[in-house]
């Protein structure tokens, strides 16, 4: 999607309104995020990027680009919560219409499908791009011949231990942290079961990521395609594996935290350069509306009617 395209979208001031889709987010079950809430992250976005950003040009740059959003003057940047929010709105609208008109109004045959684009002969993820997770997993979709299906890519930061932590032993090494993008996708059912084979295959389990892939029947709830390009993001710090005295793992879970200054900062230079469309993965189901094609037709030269 082009910038231009971008800038179109976000135009339309009443995507910036509290109006309908409605949904719930997060695990609070929260309703979905209203335009005073996206003015003041905004805000706050812009005074992090001042502080934290002062030694980088180009974060100062987002930083008056950001502070410059108004009504009717949009930036148009992929890291700006305000707009981002009018895309995200844009989105669910037209992908919860898309997808009813192609199940035929039931969603029981629909998959909800997240995947992590695991590198193949390494044990690293796909951190650094949102664009490189995207066209990967674009093309594995394409290969599996998966032609129908609606997903954006989600971003966070997470930090995971490299050992194991045996018998409540000190953890004497530090954690590592770093960008992991992955995509969530919504597929017709019978393409899904057809096609995960080939899908696990071209992303398998890794020490980092012992669970790449997540397939779930998707429950028709708003909240899965605001998902796709939610503009909220999170650190995602793991729980050390537990091996109890049987040598069998008791516990490997991950909690939510929030995004360090830094890590802010990061992430808005790199959203605002991948832009507000670029998150979507879209394909048999359009969502933009098509322009119309003008049709000129030739004048008939006889102009008289029969009697």
């Amino acid at each position: 999607m082009s910038i231009k395209r971008d800038r179109k979208l976000v135009l339309k001031e009443i995507l910036h309104g509290d109006g309908p889709p409605y949904w719930r987010q997060g695990k609070a079950n929260r309703p979905c995020q209203t335009s005073e809430e996206a003015a003041i992250e905004r805000r706050k976005l812009v005074k992090v990027l001042r502080r934290h950003g002062k030694q980088d040009a180009m974060a100062l740059s987002l930083a008056e680009k950001l502070n410059e959003c108004r009504p009717l003057r949009r930036c148009a940047s992929g890291a700006c919560p305000e707009c981002g929010r009018a895309a995200q709105r844009r989105f669910v609208g037209k992908a919860d219409e898309s997808a009813r008109l192609h199940a035929v109004a039931r969603y029981d045959n629909m998959m909800a499908v997240t995947i992590i684009p695991t590198a193949p002969d390494t044990s690293a993820v796909v951190r650094g791009s949102i664009r490189a997770a995207k066209y990967r997993v674009l093309r594995a979709l394409h290969a599996a011949k998966i032609n129908t299906f609606i997903g954006g890519v989600d971003v966070s930061y997470n930090e995971t231990a490299p050992f194991i932590r045996r018998d409540d032993a000190a953890d004497p090494s530090p954690r590592r942290s770093g960008r992991c993008a992955h995509v969530y996708v919504v597929i017709p059912q019978q393409a899904w079961f057809r096609a995960e084979a080939l899908i696990r295959a071209l992303f398998p389990r890794t020490p980092d990521v012992p669970r790449p892939i997540k397939a779930d029947r998707f429950n028709g709830d708003l909240r899965a395609f605001a998902y796709c390009v939610k503009t909220t993001f999170d650190r995602r710090v793991t729980i050390p594996k537990h091996i109890g005295k049987e040598g069998r793992t008791v516990c490997r879970n991950t909690r939510d935290r929030d995004l360090l200054a830094w890590q802010k900062v990061e992430l808005a230079l790199h959203l605002d350069e991948v832009g507000l469309t670029s998150r979507w993965l879209l394909s048999g189901i359009p969502l933009m509306k098509p322009k119309p094609v003008s049709r000129s037709h030739p004048k008939s030269s006889n102009t008289s009617h029969p009697v």
